[in-house]
């Protein structure tokens, strides 16, 4: 199967979970539904379709609160 064959077939696996299926996954979605081939290669197309790979999770940003001043109660 030629990788832009498989990248539809990933895609749609991919969409069909609401986009929580990481490669191994896909791989074995793909490998129930007939479609031969490996994990890396699997891994390395959905590193290749934007919105298919994890993103970094973003921190939040600190959230700071002033002390109180020494001799006062909240």
């Amino acid at each position: 199967m030629r990788d832009a064959e498989l990248t539809e077939h990933i895609t749609a696996v991919h969409q069909r979970s609401r986009g929580t299926y990481g490669a191994p996954h896909v791989h074995a979605v793909l490998k129930r539904e007939g479609a031969g081939c490996g994990r890396c290669r699997v891994a390395r197309l959905m590193r290749q379709v934007p919105g298919s790979h994890r993103r970094a999770p973003q921190t939040p940003a600190p959230h700071h609160h002033p002390r109180p001043a020494r001799g006062h109660s909240p």
